[in-house]
Formats: C-alpha cells, structure tokens, sequence
C-alpha cells in the first residue's frame, strides 16, 4: 500500500513538472521566424496608460493594453513592473501564446483598432482597453459609458474592427509589439501588454531633374584642335566656390557634368577660363554668369522640362536630354576664344624724288609704336631693328605710358626693317621738316605683303589697318627747282628751250662778225 501511494505521488510530481514545462514552452522562450526579442523592460499603471520603459528608464512605448482582463495591472504610478521581454513583429501566433488562451480574439481585428488609435491619437485609452477585451471575446466589457464622447468613440472603434479594407494597409505600415512578463504566461499576478507603431517608412526619394551646361572654345576663330586643351571652371556665384573643372575636346567643346536640382529655386553660376600662361598663348578673361530657375513643374515632369540660362539679361535655352531645335542654345552663346600671339614687322623706307632732289641727304624720321590700344592681350616683345649695320632693340622699358618712339636717319632707297611687333599695336611715322630747303611735305604710303600667319598693325592714317604678314611705309620728299624767265606761263619748256637755244646762236654770229672787223 505504501509503494502504491509513493508511485502515485512520484507520478503526480512527474505530471506537474511536465504541466509547468509546457506552459513555459509557450512563452518567449518559443522563438518565432518574425518576431524579434528584447529583454529589461517595464510595464507602468493605468495612470501612465501602462507604458513601457527600456532598462535606461526611456519611454519605448507610450500606451499598451493589458492582454488578460483577469490579471492585475502592472507597475504603479511611480515604479513600473519589470522583468518584461518585448516582442517585435508580433504575428497571429505569438499573440495567441501570450493571451488569455480562455479567449477567442481574432487578431486582425485587434490590429484594425490599434491601427486607429494609431491615426486617431485622441481616442480615450480606456475606451480602447475595453474595446480590446471585447474584440478579444470577452463580450463583459461591451461598455455603455455615462458620457457621449466616449460612447461616439466606441462605435468608432467597434465599426473599425469590423472594417477590413485597410487590412493591407495595416499588414505593410503598422508593427505590433507584445511586452511579455517573464514569470509566468497566464497568472493573475502578471499581466502580458500589447502595443502598436507605424512602420517609419523611408524617405521618400524626392523629385530631381538635371541641366547640362555647356560653353565652346576657338582658337584664332576655329576648333582648337588636337592637342589644345584649355581648363575650364563653373563656379557657383552664391559662395564663389569652383563647383567642377572640365577641359575642351579637339572639337572645342566644353560640357560640364549635369548639375542636380531637388528643390525649387533660382541658381546662379559663372564659367570661366583658367589662365595658365602658356607660352604663346592669349586667353579670353570673358566670365559668363548664368541664372537657372527650377520651378515645381520641372521638379514633378522632368522629362519635359525645358530650362533657360539667363545670360546678360537673354534667356537661352540649355540642352537637357532632348534638343529643342526652335530655339538658341545656351552653349552657343558661351564661347571663349583664345589667340595665338602673333607678331609682324614693319619697313620704313626712303624715297626722294624731284629735280633738285638730294640723294645723298640723310632725313631723320620718327617712328612710334603705341601698344595702349592693343586688344590682342599677351607678353610684348623687345623691338628690333638693324641700323648702319647695327642691331639695336626698342626695349619694354623704353615704353613710357604705353609709347616708345625712335628716331632714324635715311637717305634715298634706304630701308629700316622694324621686328617682333605686337599684333595691334598702332604705329606712327613722322619726319623733320625740310620744306625750309625747299622739299615738299613728306608723303607716307603704306602697304602690305600677305601671309598665311597674319597679324593686324594699326598705322596712324588709317585705325584699322589690317595687313597679313608684313607692312611697309614710304616716305617721300621731292624737290623741284624752276626757272623764272619772265616770260607768260603759258608758254611750255620746249618754247623756252627754243628761245634760248636761238639767243645763243644769235650770240655766236655777233661775237664772230665782230672779231672778222677787226
């Protein structure tokens, strides 16, 4: 008898253990695919709306619902309850294993009024513990409240459990969290809580559209070819920080990586040359500001949208993806054009005509270079020129003020030849006077021998002289000498020569009769 009593007890212990064993199973230590798992949390009473803590005290959850109307509220108004398991993804079947299992709740209904608690935040939290007992099959708490407020927002709640076109909705925008006590599933003395949050969608990607802006490069007025790269900056005019730097291919053309708008907005920008100094090189120093403006119908149809740069006050359009063939582009009109430095020479030489005209006088002549009106830009070289079989040089420091001027001495045919003349550079040419001796004013004749690698000289009769290759001037004097007979001018040189020549045989015949008397 005693054995029998014993193996009943022992059995008795083994069915109990069990029991407990399976009960535990269907708490938080059954992990769920979904669900994600987080221990040191706390539940606090009615008078916070039961929220829950994390284990630095911060508010994880503002509200939750006691799960099982037949267990004590947690916590108190100054100290929550802890050792709370919090349970994120919370699916059908956790819920289930951490709810009164007397209940028969259906869970999709308890998701439909969390979710408008949710978008409804003024909803009394104790109408909403009361409606979730309910949805929950605990049909008790199917409240009539002494105020109409709270009753309206029953039949809110009541009508959105009920309404299941926001299923899919609710399925992908809200997460439901269980906060699971760790000491037993289905005690009076702990109460398992329920929550609800939006799912925090990420931001959205915002609206963007792209410009290209583009500019063209010459070099003497023709693609610069291969080999000729040029630097280019775009600079955003609001900091005055170079933004991008792009070089010109062999068809000079220059294309700046799109720049992105997200926002609407007026954007200004300048584009420029860098001056690098090259050897021989002239750059253009032309800056170019740009004015964009994005307006919310580019930002919502960027396909279609169609942009202008304002430049100088003129809108052109700028090339996005498409051309739009009808109107200018704006990489039309910015346009750099760097020159090769290019340099002439200039001879003066000597010609004096007239009867009475002296061959071998020498004639001082004064030329003049001014290179204050040169708009070639670039370096000035020193002026050479040979003289008497001498080499002599117009140096940078003998220009005072931009002119520097040199005095020569010719005489008839004889040339002086001026070297490394600054394309532009606007020349001059005088002469003493020598019309007190009896020559004519001076008379200055230029000309010009074409080439392939013109340069423009200016000379002081004509301001825009253009020659290619070399340019020459003349000077002039004549002299004539007349002799006064008398006689009416009307009479010509022959007539006179006649005379004479007549007076003089005449002469003859009388000084020979008057030896033949004697």
């Amino acid at each position: 008898m005693k054995k029998s009593k014993f193996k009943k007890i022992v059995i008795l212990i083994l069915t109990l253990a069990l029991f407990i064993l399976i009960i535990n199973t269907t708490g938080p230590n059954e992990v769920y695919a979904d669900a994600i798992y987080a221990d040191g949390y706390s539940i606090w009473d009615i008078d916070t709306d039961r929220k829950a803590t994390d284990k630095d005290g911060e508010t994880d959850a503002a509200w939750t619902l006691c799960m099982n109307s037949n267990a004590y509220s947690p916590g108190s108004s100054t100290k929550g309850t802890d050792n709370y398991t919090k349970i994120d993804y919370a699916d059908a079947s956790v819920y289930a294993a951490n709810s009164d299992s007397a209940k028969s709740g259906n869970f999709q209904k308890i998701k439909r009024i969390l979710y408008y608690k949710l978008l409804h935040p003024e909803i009394y939290y104790g109408v909403l513990q009361n409606e979730f007992y309910y949805q929950d099959g605990n049909t008790n708490y199917d409240t009539v409240y002494t105020d109409a407020e709270s009753n309206a927002q029953k039949a809110l709640l009541r009508q959105a459990a009920s309404d299941s076109s926001l299923d899919e909705e609710i399925n992908e925008k809200m997460i439901v969290t269980i906060y699971h006590h760790n000491e037993g599933t289905f005690s009076r003395d702990y109460q398992n809580t329920i929550t609800a949050r939006l799912v925090e969608s990420p931001p959205e990607e915002p609206s963007e559209v792209q410009v290209n802006i583009k500019a063209l490069k010459t070099l003497d007025g023709n693609v610069p070819g291969e080999g000729n790269i040029f630097n280019f900056v775009l600079i955003d005019a609001s900091n005055n920080e170079v933004i991008q730097t792009k070089q010109n291919d062999a068809e000079g053309n220059i294309t700046f990586e799109p720049l992105t708008y997200t926002s609407v907005g007026t954007y200004t920008y300048i584009v420029k040359e860098l001056a690098e100094e090259l050897s021989g090189i002239i750059y253009d120093d032309e800056e170019y500001n740009v004015t964009v403006t994005v307006t919310e119908e580019d930002l919502e149809d960027p396909d279609n949208a169609k942009f202008y740069g304002v430049l100088d006050g003129q809108n052109y359009y700028i090339s996005t993806s498409g051309d739009n063939e009808e109107e200018t582009p704006l990489d039309d009109e910015i346009t750099f054009e760097n020159k090769t430095e290019k340099f002439g020479s200039f001879t003066v030489t000597k010609n004096v005509t007239g009867n009475m005209g002296e061959k071998n006088r020498t004639f001082e002549i004064e030329v003049g270079f001014n290179v204050n009106g040169c708009t070639s830009g670039g370096e000035y070289k020193e002026i050479e020129y040979v003289l008497n079989g001498e080499t002599k040089k117009i140096k940078l420091d003998d220009f005072v003020d931009g002119i520097a001027k040199v005095a020569i001495e010719l005489s008839d045919d004889e040339s002086v030849r001026f070297e490394n003349i600054k394309s532009d550079t606007l020349i001059s040419v005088s002469e003493n006077d020598y019309t007190y001796i009896g020559y004519d004013a001076p008379i200055v004749e230029y000309s010009c021998q074409a080439s392939d690698d013109g340069v423009m000289i200016k000379t002081d009769t004509e301001s825009n002289y253009e020659i290619y290759g070399n340019i020459s001037a003349t000077v002039t004097n004549n002299k004539d000498v007349v002799i006064d007979t008398g006689l009416d001018d009307g009479i010509n040189e022959f007539a006179y020569a006649a005379v004479v020549i007549v007076g003089s045989l005449l002469a003859c015949l009388f000084i020979r009769r008057k030896s033949g008397d004697n």
